[in-house]
């Protein structure tokens, strides 16, 4: 009788089957190696696709209430010999206002020049500005960090931008009493803002105002109204801001906002050792907030109609030295004199901001080249380890740029 063979693979055999099977497994490892490279391109995308959608939203929002007062109109005055309206402005006749406001005028007030309401500097990427962006509360009252490439520094190469607007509804007037220029004005109660009375105290700044004109003073208490010291507009106050004309009473301390963009540096909440660049804004002098995380550079054009009514876009340099000499806006022939030098700021009826967003986290895969139209329309592109003028190396980034126009309505003529 025969004894069976045992079974088994011949070495040939099973040589055959390893390399097979190694082929299989590399597959695989190289298909999981690239869905995990898609799967993070695809959220750094997202990133940066969230970031830039909000921060252009919120620009987008905020800026177009640049120069806002209750029933602004700057144009009330009746055109002169050239055809033009003259742009009746905001009179101050407080005795203590905020530096930005600009030197006293013709006493006893002076104008709040509405140029005051936008203030656009342009940054170079060694750290310059033109004009240059104010240092001390003397000059404005959002003082942004000083450019670096450290913890808090501002961003070099990227541009700052101030608005200023009235954000409230105010108060009507119930009534007048007397005629002098010095008399009390209760206010209503009833249509409280927001929820919460103007609560003026003694010594805070208020804005009375209706659909012609306008005047901030020092509030004085007398009862439950408040007394509009002398040097007003109009020698009595029921002529000039009587309730018929349906005149608001605000709180311009609490109101008014300051707002200054501008792109600073702080550490990764991943790796506290690595830096980051951000769009910040800062209010009324408080603490700067992070508003778009990642950008890399943020420009400003501004859309300028001159005193003949020729439009010009212009960067913030050109509308502060208006190297063209073009004709500024009219004011009220009473304030003439009283207004700046720089007073082509006037005549700004909207602003073109671009916004580069970068992806936080460097990848398997970045842009190779990418179009930013600031720079002109040619590709730009970084080598790996390049360094940015905000100190980052450049790295395998995603990079997309956001475009945002917002009219400025509130100073059109």
């Amino acid at each position: 009788m025969k004894r069976a063979s045992a079974g088994g693979f011949s070495l040939i055999e099973l040589m055959i089957g390893l390399t097979l099977g190694l082929f299989v497994l590399g597959g695989v490892i190289a298909m999981f190696l690239t869905s995990s490279a898609t799967a993070m391109n695809q959220q750094r995308l997202a990133q940066v696709l969230e970031n830039g959608r909000f921060g252009v939203q919120v620009l987008s929002d905020e800026l177009r209430q640049t120069g806002a007062q209750y029933c602004s109109s700057y144009a009330a005055l009746l055109p002169g010999n050239n055809a033009v309206n003259p742009l009746r402005m905001p009179r101050v006749i407080a005795s203590v206002t905020p530096s930005w406001m600009g030197a006293p005028g013709i006493p006893p007030y002076k104008p709040l020049d509405i140029s005051r309401f936008v203030r656009g500097y342009e940054c170079a990427n060694d750290g310059s500005c033109a004009p240059t962006v104010p240092t001390s509360t003397a000059q404005d009252i959002n003082i942004v960090p000083a450019p670096g490439i450290a913890n808090g520094d501002r961003v070099r190469g990227t541009d700052v931008l101030t608005i200023r607007y009235l954000d409230s509804d105010g108060a009507s007037i119930r009534g007048t009493v007397a005629a002098a220029p010095t008399m009390a004005d209760p206010i209503r109660t009833d249509r409280p803002v927001s929820g919460d009375p103007l609560n003026l105290d003694n010594g805070d700044l208020a804005m009375i105002a209706n659909c012609a004109s306008a005047e901030v003073f020092v509030a004085t208490r007398a009862g439950a109204g408040l007394i509009l010291g002398a040097g007003n507009d109009s020698p009595a106050l029921s002529a000039s801001y009587s309730r018929r004309k349906d005149a608001r009473l605000f709180n311009f301390s609490r109101d008014f906002r300051s707002v200054t963009y501008y792109v600073g540096l702080r550490p990764d909440q991943a790796d506290p050792a690595q830096l980051v660049s951000s769009l910040f804004r800062i209010e009324n002098g408080g603490a700067p907030e992070e508003i778009i995380e990642g950008v890399e550079r943020f420009d400003v054009t501004y859309f300028v109609v001159d005193g003949r009514g020729q439009s010009h876009y212009l960067t913030a340099n050109a509308v502060q030295t208006n190297p063209g000499a073009l004709m500024c806006p009219p004011v009220d022939p009473a304030d003439i004199g009283a207004g700046p030098a720089d007073c082509l700021w006037r005549g700004v009826q909207g602003m073109d901001v671009s916004v580069l967003v970068a992806s936080t986290r460097s990848g398997p895969q970045g842009d190779n080249a990418f179009r930013y139209s600031p720079d002109g329309n040619g590709l730009q592109s970084y080598a790996v380890n390049a360094v940015l003028p905000s100190g980052i190396t450049a790295g395998n980034r995603l990079r997309r740029k956001f475009r945002v126009y917002a009219g400025v309505r509130n100073l059109s003529r």
